[in-house]
């Protein structure tokens, strides 16, 4: 654990200066592409101390497949704190929905604002960049329970991804991550350690097509969602 906070922290305290100067003093564009390829390899480090020196299993390769595409909606379940760290070090040229007040944290802010995440604050506003971003061939990578995942039997998709694909016309990559034990879950104290070792995954799901009324989109997320976790949850 002091490893692992450790050089998360020290990644993000080094970083943060950094990207508060570029945001200010770089023109939109290239600050955003700069700022999402350094919160990507920053993350790739991370994740390769974690696998090198913490007793972490992470294997993701399987995203690999899909990695180097433009223009997806990459969404997934959200069992720990560690899952935007594994979608972004994966997918270039990403932007994720994420909470309103993580984008004034004071260590996390600066590196969102510059990467153009998108805050949550508006459902409307939410889904009109994500668009935006999509068009301009940006990766999007979004939670569609809005938080972390509880119970696997009952998924409940925000109906906000599902008018993104609409109106975007993109259709949504599903991705299922793994973790056992599910370290840093909803209910799990960010001080605990956990047993080691720790075994991560990330494997595709279904790619779930846009043409289709929004209340279908929605469902058929939902299902596949809870068809996929349910019996990976009951051999854990």
């Amino acid at each position: 654990m002091i490893i692992g906070w450790g050089t998360l922290g020290l990644l993000c305290l080094f970083w943060f200066p950094i990207a508060l100067v570029l945001e200010w003093g770089l023109p939109k564009t290239i600050g955003q592409s700069f700022g999402r390829f350094a919160i990507k390899t920053g993350f790739k480090i991370y994740l390769t101390i974690l696998s090198w020196f913490c007793s972490c299993h992470i294997d993701i390769s399987e995203l690999d497949k899909v990695a180097s595409n433009k223009k997806q909606i990459i969404i997934a379940n959200h069992p720990s704190l560690l899952d935007a760290v594994l979608l972004l070090s994966v997918f270039s040229n990403s932007t994720c929905v994420m909470k309103d007040k993580l984008m004034n944290n004071f260590l996390l802010g600066s590196a969102a604002r510059l990467a153009g995440f998108i805050p949550n604050t508006s459902s409307l506003q939410t889904i009109l960049k994500a668009r935006n971003e999509l068009h301009n061939n940006s990766n999007l990578i979004i939670f569609p329970e809005g938080s972390r995942t509880t119970d696997v039997t009952v998924f409940h998709c925000h109906p906000g991804v599902a008018l993104i694909a609409k109106n975007a016309q993109v259709n949504i990559q599903t991705v299922i991550l793994d973790f056992s034990p599910c370290y840093l879950g909803k209910n799990w104290p960010w001080y605990q350690p956990p047993n080691l070792p720790l075994y991560i995954t990330a494997r595709l799901g279904k790619t779930i097509s846009y043409e289709q009324e929004t209340s279908e989109i929605r469902k058929e997320i939902e299902q596949h969602f809870i068809q996929t976790l349910t019996p990976t949850t009951n051999q854990t």
